[in-house]
């Protein structure tokens, strides 16, 4: 499916019996397969289920270079699917989970599901080592505006620390390379979200193996919007997909029913 030049996964539900669809956005150097089994769950449970491939990523919007993609490209992108869908919900992971957040401001989703996501302007990411190592090892490649899909060794402590590892090349392999303008513009100057421009209601989904985004950054996200929060033992960041993830996403489901219904 192509929506405003975008490739977008849909999957109908079986049957339909909710009134809004939900929209799955995915976080850096991934893409809509990050959400096969959620689309599955929540197609089960009623819901019209549509997962986008942000701009760059083969078969949507061509870029020339990719390293200049910029934050406020990707947040059109959201946008501009999620209107086009009806009274959405939004969930996002990662990256996906601030342009969740920005979206959710613009507009007026029926609910916003935040799945470890980045943190927007004025909350600082206090990461650990890998993500100091990563920043100096492609510090001139982001200074240069360059495309990077790091090496394989930063990623299985990132992303994949809660992965077994004879998983890591299956996964290393469907990952692109994401721009380094989107990079530094979510470390500074940061994305400003306005809270009090945000009406839906608001679930954080946080991980305590995750060393992509730290649990002391997911508190004052939560802080921020003075909105729900679960959180979850033994999960990594790549909780949609890790082995156990029917718990977070039956629980999600709940949360749901019990503030939309």
């Amino acid at each position: 499916m192509n929506i405003s030049g975008l490739k977008v996964n849909f999957k109908q539900a079986s049957p339909k019996t909710k009134d809004s669809d939900i929209l799955f956005v995915h976080g850096m150097w991934a893409g809509a397969w990050m959400w096969a089994n959620y689309m599955d769950f929540f197609t089960r449970k009623g819901y019209d289920c549509y997962a986008l491939d942000l701009r760059g990523r083969p078969g949507s919007i061509p870029v020339n270079d990719c390293g200049k993609i910029s934050i406020n490209d990707y947040v059109s992108d959201v946008k501009a699917v999620a209107e086009s869908l009806t009274d959405p919900i939004i969930i996002g992971h990662s990256m996906g989970g601030l342009l969740t957040q920005k979206v959710s401001e613009l507009m007026s989703p029926k609910a916003a599901v935040l799945i470890g996501p980045a943190p927007p302007a004025g909350i600082l990411m206090v990461g650990g080592w890998v993500h100091l190592a990563m920043g100096i090892y492609y510090g001139f490649d982001i200074l240069m505006g360059k495309s990077i899909l790091p090496h394989l060794f930063f990623l299985r402590h990132l992303l994949m620390n809660n992965v077994p590892e004879n998983l890591h090349d299956l996964i290393y392999e469907k990952l692109v390379a994401e721009s380094s303008r989107v990079a530094r513009e979510i470390l500074f100057p940061g994305v400003s979200v306005d809270a009090n421009q945000i009406t839906c209601p608001i679930l954080v989904i946080a991980s305590d193996q995750d060393q992509a985004t730290p649990i002391s950054t997911i508190q004052r996200i939560v802080a921020k919007y003075n909105c729900d929060l679960m959180t979850y033992r033994q999960f990594g960041h790549l909780i949609i997909s890790e082995s156990g993830w029917e718990k977070p996403v039956q629980d999600i489901s709940k949360w749901l029913d019990t503030h939309l219904n």
